[in-house]
């Protein structure tokens, strides 16, 4: 089942209340935190080459969340914790399970990663578009 809803929280509020506002509210079955971090950036060094991707984004998924929400992440390679990447991100640095990528992130220095799986993000629409107003509480 792909994500029917998500609350995007603006900045200054206090995530944990929106959270619970949202858990409570009729219907919603499962509510989990997902933070996203805007990147400069990959760029990975392997069979020799350097390959570098434009700009994305990357996703912080708490514990239990594939579990809990199955339809949204398959798993196709490699270990379903740690440092999980799209198929389709993959394929640009070439990069596999045991691999090292550099995260370029605005105003800091890049953070280097080991890649600890490959997945397929069948619902990537649902979990990058953003859906009205930020919330606030």
């Amino acid at each position: 089942m792909a994500i029917n809803w998500q609350v995007q929280v603006v900045p200054d509020a206090d995530a944990a209340a929106v959270r619970n506002q949202v858990r409570t509210a009729a219907g919603v079955t499962t509510a989990l935190p997902v933070t996203f971090a805007h990147t400069t950036g990959l760029t990975a060094t392997t069979q020799g080459a350097t390959q570098a991707t434009d700009p994305g984004a990357v996703l912080g998924l708490p514990d239990g969340y594939l579990k809990a929400i199955p339809g949204e992440i398959r798993q196709l390679t490699g270990t379903r914790t740690g440092v999980l990447i799209a198929q389709q991100t993959a394929a640009n640095p070439h990069v596999a399970p045991g691999d090292t990528i550099m995260i370029g992130l605005a105003g800091t220095q890049p953070v280097e990663m080991t890649i600890s799986g490959v997945v397929d993000l069948p619902q990537a629409n649902s979990l990058f578009q953003t859906v009205g107003a930020p919330a606030q509480s």
